[in-house]
């Protein structure tokens, strides 16, 4: 079962929490049958490879555009945008020089106030860039 998506859940700590009770709830009640854990995508294919009578298809026709609903096509992911990508990629390299940057003023400061507002800055900056970089943001394929 697959659980959560992009921006579905705000509370990692009570999603987790959540989650850890439904397994010990299913494990409990229904371990004699099925085994509940978390999981990667790579133990889940180990898994359902070990089955002799299956075949994993070969896609050989190209994936875009993806349709994902009818009348939903996900196109441009290469070539749309071609601004706002350089944008991105000029900040991530500016984004690694102040890091080092803030590294070293650290190493050097004994300011508490000083080192907390250098880890909140990086942290603004990292966070912004991470949602640019997200699938929807830069290709352009958000709703």
């Amino acid at each position: 079962m697959v659980m959560g998506g992009d921006f579905q859940y705000m509370n990692a700590f009570q999603n987790y929490q959540f989650m850890d009770n439904m397994i010990g709830y299913m494990n409990k009640n229904y371990g004699d049958e099925y085994e509940f854990i978390y999981s990667t995508p790579s133990i889940y294919t180990r898994a359902v490879a070990k089955y002799k009578d299956l075949q994993f298809p070969t896609k050989y026709d190209d994936l875009l555009p993806l349709f994902s609903d009818p009348g939903n096509a996900w196109t441009g992911f290469f070539t749309s945008r071609a601004n706002y990508k350089d944008y991105e990629r000029k900040t991530s390299r500016l984004s690694h020089a102040a890091q080092q940057l803030y590294a070293e003023e650290l190493v050097r400061e004994d300011n508490e106030k000083m080192v907390k507002e250098s880890l909140m800055a990086n942290y603004e900056m990292l966070n912004s860039i991470g949602i640019n970089q997200h699938h929807d943001a830069i290709t352009g394929t958000g709703d």
